[in-house]
């Protein structure tokens, strides 16, 4: 008889919406929380201490933004520092990039068992293969660098 009404109870809690936008927003927050805690804010860190090693190295379009800074009108200096901001983001997202696109692809061992190598050791390239992964590297760095701007300024 206890099974019975345990199941009555959680029958009534499933067929009320409340209860069940109420569970689904509780669960989605608990993972929003664990994906922030463990991706997000170590993406932030890594963020950081490079913003931060990069205010003492500044790049050479932060060198040449602060050089032009006093020859500008005064109410323009706010603009120029937002640029510095965003040189600064964009070059300390680039340094997390990585550096050789050869690290993300398999490497052949043995060149004499990959029949895309022709006898003179060059490879036999599909151009328009390269052209697209080329590409998608390209639209996949650009995704990274949009979600951390959106990141770094938390809009």
């Amino acid at each position: 008889m206890q099974e019975n009404n345990i199941i009555y109870e959680i029958a009534q809690k499933i067929q009320d919406k409340q209860v069940i936008e109420s569970d689904m927003k509780e669960a989605f927050g608990l993972v929003a929380n664990l994906f922030k805690t463990k991706y997000i804010d170590k993406i932030n860190l890594e963020l950081k201490n490079n913003i931060d090693n990069l205010k003492n190295n500044p790049p050479k379009e932060v060198i040449l933004l602060n050089a032009i800074k006093p020859f500008m009108l005064e109410e323009n200096h706010k603009n120029i520092d937002n640029a510095i901001n965003i040189v600064t983001s964009l070059s300390a997202i680039n340094h997390m990039m990585p550096k050789k696109i050869e690290d993300n692809v398999i490497k052949v061992n043995s060149l004499e068992l990959d029949p895309s190598v022709k006898e003179d050791g060059v490879y036999d390239i599909d151009e328009n293969c390269l052209f697209s992964i080329s590409n998608n590297i390209n639209m996949s760095n650009n995704l990274l660098i949009l979600v951390f701007m959106l990141l770094l300024f938390k809009l």
